[in-house]
């Protein structure tokens, strides 16, 4: 049904009839984005979706002259109108999806009047997709995302991570305007509400897959959300959450790793190893010179001509690393993971291995837990004095297991509280010890390559710096291994073991 609509002509009826367009293109926008995850549910061509992208932008039509029968008035416009070179039961097609965005569908209702039984199927499919859409946004705000899509056996399920009694308003709304398309579709569709936060994403009845896709998208999210500021460069800590939600997605994706096909998501981790490298280049660095600069304040006047030579080298290492982020941010590789990510969310069957969906949460994160438990205290024969690569493999495995107690503490009402807190400080610890010997390490670098006629006041202060961090890292061991004696006991290790056996 090939036609053609310009854009002024919706831009003009929409003036005419005083529509509220920031909801229906906010809707219309909803619309087609189930359209194109639902495909193999609602098994429509793609030649209908012009059909649903118009009748979305014209649904709210009547609204200003007649609300309470808005989507009938809306119809009849529709039909009164002409549309650019669009053929008339083509119209009438599009009014009549607009006319059963709203109010109960009868078998023979008067709003499919004229309509054949191929044109009457499409018209409900496509209403339904729409009716569920202008659910969505219920409260006029724009406000409701959809996060991922799954398909569990002959069910579709559509969730919605945010914050807010407005989010829960327009969830609820859907699940009640989702009637016509529980009806007419061959799998019926749940919306589900999600609160944004880390501790509450996850219940212990969720399939891995729903577990999987819900946790990613909020971390993925969050990438999104201070992107904004990690370009600006105003606040150094929008980089370091964008730079965390990149580890905690690389973490997702190893937790939920039995999930999903290595052929579905090793492209996306690989691109999400490369975007946390070039933002960890930069965040490095902004440590660093968070710390040179307390040093600083503390050091002895003598000190400071060395020591600004030092924080100046560094802050142009930052500048020219920050070009080379800010060029990757920009770069067609990173447009494309982003729009490749949503689209592996919003895939209702994104390359998942078999028996995926069976899986529960109540069951599989017992195991995910203990193994990753196990990863770290199998560090205990190798502790002491060890190397400092030995430590900070320690810390990653530390990170890993304190992200998995993060993915799934809905789950378990606040008991993995205790055992975050306890990893928690361990991995500032082994950080710190971490940063020290990284910094020393440079520091030796630095210094090597000092001009000839640097003054021995300033080669003073570097060595000053240099000797302040080694006595702070064994400070830092000192008490990493006290932390160890008590995370790694008897004790500890059966207080854990207990809580973590069961889920829900």
């Amino acid at each position: 049904m090939p036609f053609t609509l310009l854009p002024e002509t919706i831009e003009r009826l929409c003036a005419r009839y005083r529509n509220d367009n920031a909801h229906t293109s906010y809707v219309t926008d909803l619309a087609v984005r189930l359209f194109r995850v639902a495909g193999e549910i609602h098994g429509l061509p793609e030649d209908t979706l012009p059909l649903l992208r118009i009748a979305g932008q014209l649904h709210d039509l009547g609204t200003a002259d007649d609300p309470d029968n808005h989507h009938l008035r809306s119809q009849a416009i529709i039909v009164s109108e002409k549309l650019g070179d669009i053929p008339a039961e083509t119209t009438h097609m599009i009014a009549a999806v607009a006319a059963c965005h709203r109010e109960d569908v009868e078998s023979k209702d008067p709003r499919l009047a004229g309509l054949g039984r191929a044109d009457r199927k499409t018209v409900l499919r496509l209403a339904a997709i729409l009716r569920v859409a202008d659910g969505l946004d219920y409260t006029h705000t724009q406000s409701v995302k959809p996060s991922a899509m799954v398909s569990v056996g002959k069910e579709a399920h559509l969730y919605i991570v945010g914050s807010g009694p407005e989010i829960e308003a327009c969830v609820e709304r859907a699940n009640l305007k989702a009637d016509l398309w529980q009806k007419i579709m061959p799998y019926p569709l749940q919306i589900h509400f999600r609160p944004a936060s880390a501790s509450r994403l996850v219940c212990a009845e969720d399939s891995m897959v729903s577990a999987g896709k819900v946790t990613m998208s909020f971390h993925f999210n969050r990438i999104l959300r201070h992107e904004p500021g990690t370009r600006a460069g105003e606040d150094i800590e929008a980089l370091h959450d964008m730079r965390v939600a990149t580890r905690r997605l690389r973490a997702a994706f190893r937790v939920f790793s039995r999930t999903f096909k290595k052929e579905a998501v090793g492209g996306l981790l690989e691109d999400v190893r490369w975007l946390g490298g070039g933002l960890g280049t930069v965040r490095d660095l902004d440590v660093l010179l968070e710390f040179l600069e307390g040093y600083r304040r503390e050091a002895p006047q003598e000190d400071m001509p060395g020591l600004d030579a030092l924080i100046a080298d560094r802050r142009a290492e930052r500048g020219s690393r920050r070009m080379e982020m800010l060029a990757l941010l920009d770069s067609e590789r990173y447009e494309q993971f982003k729009a490749d990510f949503q689209d592996f969310l919003m895939n209702p069957d994104p390359g998942l291995r078999p028996g995926a969906n069976r899986r529960r949460v109540r069951e599989e994160a017992p195991k995910a837990l203990r193994q990753r438990l196990k990863d770290v205290l199998d560090f205990d024969e190798r502790l002491p004095d060890a190397p400092p690569e030995v430590l900070h493999a320690l810390r990653i495995e530390g990170k890993r297991l304190r992200y998995t107690c993060e993915f799934f503490q809905g789950t378990y009402d606040r008991r993995l509280d205790d055992l975050i807190k306890r990893t928690t400080e361990m991995q500032g610890l082994l950080g710190n010890i971490h940063d020290a010997d990284v910094t020393v390490e440079f520091l030796k670098q630095y210094q090597e390559n000092l001009f000839p006629d640097t003054s021995e006041a300033d080669r003073r202060a570097i060595k000053r710096l240099e000797e302040f961090l080694s006595d702070r890292r064994s400070e830092d061991t000192k008490a990493f291994y006290v932390h160890w004696a008590d995370f790694s006991s008897a004790a500890t290790r059966k207080k854990v073991q207990r809580t973590i056996t069961h889920s829900g």
